[in-house]
């Protein structure tokens, strides 16, 4: 059996063995966790090595720290490379640099807007006609 040109990102220095416990819901605090562990990983390693690491983008060029996790479904989205494809950071990023289907959490397509102040008083009055 021919050895595959790419390995999976699990087998990836960066991303080996790092636990993804699906039971709990995918929190902040642990995103953090996730975050902590593959900071103190890429911290020894130079340009050249992180790039070797990372999964690569569409565009060929290294993703980002944060992207190693994009496999397992618990990434976040890079807010920067979402709304100007572009981000400071880089390689060094915390957040995915890669596609993503769903938008990213907090964006406005999933999140409906609050009814201006005269639409919840006239809510409230039409509750309180039906109470009566």
């Amino acid at each position: 059996a021919m050895a595959s040109c790419s390995p999976s990102w699990a087998d990836m220095r960066l991303g080996a063995n790092l636990q993804f416990d699906d039971l709990l819901p995918k929190q902040r605090l642990q995103y953090q966790e996730y975050q902590k562990m593959l900071r103190e990983r890429a911290q020894g390693m130079n340009a050249t090595e992180l790039a070797a690491a990372l999964p690569v983008m569409p565009s060929g060029e290294p993703s980002s720290i944060g992207s190693v996790l994009h496999h397992s479904g618990v990434c976040r989205p890079c807010w920067s490379r979402v709304t100007s494809n572009t981000c400071k950071d880089g390689m060094q990023c915390m957040y995915c640099h890669l596609e993503h289907q769903e938008p990213p959490p907090g964006s406005s397509s999933k999140k409906l807007s609050r009814p201006h102040k005269s639409m919840r008083d006239e809510y409230k009055r039409l509750v309180a006609q039906h109470e009566v």
